[in-house]
């Protein structure tokens, strides 16, 4: 059987794209396993599928590495934006483009300038509302929040290059999140401006606001009840992540999603003056003590928050809008993270036809 695809990259996150619109194929697990092999196949950190759709402008069927159904993936979403347009998909709204997922339809955008074509651009996933109360807090100041995808949060006191991202990584998914199918794990630290002696990239700021320094992010920044809450306010950081992956059990360049569960939990930890995480880990005992994020909006003034997350292959940028609710819960008022973005690049690097024959020979 032969296989037409084509590779997209978003920031460095690698996807085979295949144009399944026909139903012409039914691959296998081990087959879409064997097509992600780094040594004996095409090499992905996940398969794109594109389907039609009945209630949106395509429909997008993600399978990880390992070949099994994955849930929302960020960068593989915008991938898979690309592609549609590349193949030549009719979106019902050049500005809207809409797309049924695992767990029903998203939306998402294509930024003037872009490709026609698809090739490449700058494409923006739209993903849903995060009440704060979703996120959990471990007793070792680490973060787990699902936003489509389930992640743990680390922030590291700054030397990130170093961290065994591996070891930790794997023991946490294993030990801790086995039974709910894995976590992927992203560890975090904040930019101060760019360090010459580091492998890893520093984000750059594209405005003329400087990245914000972890302190101007605190609880008094943000609460300032005297100004007009009808005025704007928008907060600017700049963070450095790496990933652990579950399904590609590994680390990738960048993790869409992941980004914005870095963006998320740096948010809350400044405003709760968090101290960074002292990676060390003891699977039963983290388990236990956890408890949910409860922020009380009454100490928070309104407004957006756009963070740049710089990762191994790439810079992406997190927005979202922080909205306080009216109606009081338990004594306080309740958070809401609205108008939630991902943004970043997507890339076309090649088209190409596999044998799914000769991949199975060479990876039995």
């Amino acid at each position: 059987m032969e296989v037409h695809f084509s590779k997209f990259h978003g920031a460095g996150n690698d996807f085979i794209a295949i144009d399944n619109r026909d139903r012409s194929l039914n691959l296998t697990v081990k087959q879409r396993k064997d097509l992600c092999h780094r040594k004996f196949g095409l090499g992905a950190d996940g398969v794109l599928e594109l389907q039609t759709s009945e209630t949106a402008d395509f429909k997008l069927v993600y399978h990880k590495a390992n070949g099994a159904v994955g849930t929302l993936c960020g960068n593989g979403s915008r991938c898979a934006m690309a592609f549609a347009r590349y193949v030549g998909v009719r979106f019902g709204d050049e500005k809207r483009i809409s797309f049924e997922a695992y767990d029903g339809v998203y939306y998402g955008a294509v930024k003037e300038g872009g490709s026609s074509a698809g090739s490449c651009g700058e494409y923006t996933l739209c993903l849903k509302d995060i009440p704060l109360s979703s996120v959990r807090k471990y007793a070792n100041a680490d973060y787990f929040m699902d936003n489509g995808s389930p992640h743990h949060v680390i922030f590291t006191d700054g030397d990130l290059e170093n961290v065994d991202v591996f070891t930790i990584g794997s023991n946490l998914r294993y030990n801790v999140y086995d039974s709910i199918g894995g976590c992927n794990i992203n560890f975090a630290t904040t930019s101060k401006g760019e360090d010459k002696n580091s492998s890893l990239p520093l984000a750059q700021e594209n405005d003329n606001k400087a990245a914000s320094d972890l302190e101007n992010l605190t609880l008094d920044a943000l609460n300032r009840q005297e100004e007009n809450k009808k005025s704007a306010k928008v907060l600017h950081k700049s963070l450095m992540s790496r990933t652990y992956e579950r399904g590609v059990e590994g680390e990738t360049l960048a993790c869409g999603t992941g980004s914005v569960a870095v963006a998320i939990a740096d948010f809350v930890r400044c405003a709760e003056k968090s101290p960074p995480s002292k990676l060390i880990y003891d699977a039963m005992r983290l388990l236990k003590e956890t408890k949910t994020c409860d922020l009380d909006g009454s100490n928070l003034t309104e407004g957006k928050v756009i963070t740049k997350v710089q990762m191994p292959g790439g810079l992406l940028t997190v927005t979202f809008d922080v909205e306080v609710q009216n109606m009081p819960e338990n004594g306080r008022r309740p958070v809401v993270l609205t108008n939630v973005q991902l943004s970043g690049p997507a890339q076309h690097v090649f088209d190409g036809v596999c044998r799914l024959s000769t991949i199975a020979r060479n990876t039995t």
